[in-house]
Parts: structure tokens; sequence; C-alpha cells
């Protein structure tokens, strides 16, 4: 009888630790889960915060990208413009320099000076520093005053300098189209930290949460690091 009742002491107090050591364990349990349930809704709260921040970015970058291109395209238009008129001058200056021609060729001096009134500023310089060659003794005198570089026309530099501008106007819609794209990138990667960190609570495995709470956890560290690298627009 002392040993049963020894046997049911120990048995007893066997139970009573066993007990103790449930209610420890799942107290330590409720606490790491706590914790990482902070963690998961920190994580969350950054990763929205850094969501809304990429996109914001990627609009920016995108209006810059569309003013850039609107910009190239007016440049573009105006250089034809420029192009157009400057032929036209061309037209003029050739159609003027063959009638003075013929009438130096007659020595008809008065209607020389008739057609050298009528030359336009740009072309009377060529012409004047063409007759001072003497072109009808000079053998290596120039064919006509449009091969000197006296010779400029205002339009066709006017349409080179819209050109280069409607090139580099473009060169900047790419690299602008480029960042959008990146922050674009940024802020699928911050949804998908916001998956991950969010269907965590779902599983009851302690193994896959903490997973993909460190997936989650890594992922927005190496995404945040790459958008602080991103050049920041804030008015366009």
């Amino acid at each position: 009888m002392p040993e049963a009742a020894g046997d049911g002491t120990d048995v007893g107090a066997e139970e009573e630790a066993g007990f103790l050591q449930r209610n420890i364990d799942a107290v330590r349990e409720s606490d790491r889960k706590r914790k990482v349930e902070l963690v998961v809704a920190a994580l969350m709260a950054l990763a929205a915060i850094g969501a809304a921040w990429a996109s914001y970015e990627s609009s920016r970058w995108g209006t810059v990208q569309t003013s850039n291109f609107v910009a190239a395209n007016a440049a573009r238009v105006d250089s034809t413009a420029a192009s157009t008129r400057g032929g036209q001058e061309v037209q003029v200056d050739v159609s003027l320099f063959f009638q003075a021609v013929n009438a130096f060729a007659s020595e008809n001096t008065e209607l020389l000076a008739f057609y050298q009134e009528r030359f336009r500023p740009e072309f009377s310089t060529a012409f004047d520093a063409w007759m001072a060659m003497d072109p009808g003794n000079n053998p290596d005198a120039l064919p006509t005053p449009f091969a000197l570089p006296e010779y400029q026309l205002t339009e066709f530099e006017e349409a080179d300098a819209l050109v280069a501008e409607a090139e580099s106007a473009t060169a900047t819609a790419a690299v602008a189209n480029q960042r959008s794209d990146n922050y674009i990138l940024a802020t699928v990667v911050f949804a998908a930290i916001l998956l991950f960190a969010g269907i965590s609570s779902m599983f009851r495995a302690e193994k896959v949460r903490l997973g993909l709470v460190t997936m989650a956890t890594i992922g927005f560290v190496a995404n945040s690091l790459w958008v602080a690298t991103m050049p920041v627009v804030l008015n366009v």
C-alpha cells in the first residue's frame, strides 16, 4: 500500500509538471507569435508606404517623359518649318544671283545695282566677297558665292539647333521612361512583399510563417535600398 501511494504521488507530480510545461510553452509560443505579428504589421505598413511612393514617382517620371516627347515633336515641327523657309530663301538667292550675273556679264551696272539692292543681307555679304575675288578674270575664284563660308542662312542654323533640341528632349524622355519603369517594378515588388507578409498568418506551422516573414523582410530591405538609389522628381 505505501508503494502504491508513492506511485500515485509520482504520477500526480509528473502530470502537474507536464501541465506547467505546456503552459510555459503556450505562453512562449504566444509571445513569439505576437512578436511575429508586430513585425508583420510594421513590414506591411512600410511596404504600403514604399509602394505608394514608388507609384507616385513612376507617375512623375511618366509626366517628364510625356512633356519631353511633346517638346521633341514641337521642335521637329519648328525645325521642318525653318528648313522650308531656308530652302525658299536659297531659291530666291539663286534666282537673283543668275539675274545679277547676267547683268554683270552684259556690263549693265544699273541693272546689276538693281538686283543687288534686292539681295537678302545674308546673300549680299557672300556676293560682295565673291565679287572681291574677281570671278570674271580670276580662274581660281569659286564658281558661285554659295560655296563661300560667308553664305550662312539663319533659318538653316535654326533648323539644326531645333533638331539638336529635339534629339536632346527625346533622349531625356527615354531616360525618364526607364526610370518610370523602374519605379513600376519597385511597386510590384512592394506589392509582393505585402502579399507574403499578409498570408504568413494563415499558416499554422511556425517555420512556414517565419519563412514567409523572412522572405518578405529581405525583399523589403533589398527593394528599399534599390529605390533609395533612384533619382527623384517632385515637380514637373
